[in-house]
């Protein structure tokens, strides 16, 4: 019987949240846009037939679907749109023929809530993304949690900050990218507004703290992150100091960046209890690059 049906499961979250998964013994199938064959194959989201069996046990459903980046929508925004709805909306069928035991619906802190107003963003402050990609965001998180509502589905929507330390998935995010670029001896061009802010979190810290969410049945909307703004000046300077003569070139932002981008995880942190396995940015650039 299968107990989790994650979607999204090669993608930088969806890999984390696998492991995590795999760690706990907890039984799951994987769901990428495109089927992957493996030791572990995942199914394709397209694959009507296997998924509508898959969801014959009522597992929980953990969504972790990315694909589209921000950039997306500024090089080619009828394609992105297009590619987001049909994924949206062949989601939501699945989810109107088989309802599953439960949701957990994964979104982007850093884009839905925009600009944080002088602290750290609340789960009740309202959403003001500046990006295309933040709208998206909204709207998804707003028809999955409608149609959750409709239809009597338990449902827990996790707005995650940005991780790093995956392992797997070297390329994504500014740290892990910085990272794999000066280790590889190549150019890392930094592009954020002058005193940007980010709040980090460590990609197997926030896959724990999701699958707890998801197994345990919790509800609502929670903050999932580190829970300190984090110059991203600071991660440049110390990634210069441990790697003398790297190639980091300052770069134009994008219109659209925001400067500070912050989350309180008070909430979740309460419910759920301090993490063990947190580790802090200085210490894991000085692991990998020291």
């Amino acid at each position: 019987m299968t107990q989790v049906l994650l979607l999204g499961a090669t993608g930088f979250i969806g890999s984390s949240i696998a492991k995590e998964l795999d760690h706990q013994g907890i039984d799951w199938v994987g769901v990428a846009r495109n089927y992957h064959a493996g030791e572990r194959p995942t199914l394709s989201l397209s694959d009507r037939k296997a998924i509508i069996l898959a969801l014959e046990s009522r597992p929980i459903i953990i969504n972790a679907l990315g694909g589209l980046k921000p950039k997306s929508f500024s090089d080619n925004f009828s394609e992105a749109m297009n590619e987001f709805w049909a994924s949206l909306d062949r989601l939501t069928c699945y989810l109107q023929d088989k309802p599953p035991a439960g949701i957990l619906h994964i979104s982007s802190a850093g884009t839905v809530y925009g600009e944080a107003p002088g602290r750290a963003s609340l789960e009740t402050d309202p959403l003001r993304p500046s990006s295309w990609y933040g709208r998206m965001k909204v709207m998804e998180e707003g028809m999955i949690r409608c149609l959750a509502n409709d239809y009597g589905i338990p449902i827990a929507c996790a707005r995650v900050s940005n991780p790093f330390g995956n392992r797997e998935a070297s390329h994504h995010g500014l740290i892990d990218v910085l990272i794999t670029r000066l280790r590889k001896r190549e150019a890392f061009q930094a592009a954020f507004p002058e005193g940007a802010q980010r709040d980090f979190i460590y990609a197997p810290c926030m896959a724990e703290k999701l699958v707890r969410l998801a197994m345990e049945g919790h509800t609502g909307i929670f903050n999932v992150g580190g829970g300190e703004p984090t110059p991203l000046q600071s991660i440049i300077d110390k990634a210069r100091e441990l790697v003398p003569g790297a190639s980091i070139m300052q770069c134009d932002p994008n219109p659209s960046d925001i400067v500070n981008s912050y989350i309180s995880t008070d909430k979740v942190n309460e419910l759920l209890g301090p993490s063990d396995c947190a580790l802090n940015i200085e210490q894991y650039l000085i692991n990998k690059l020291g």
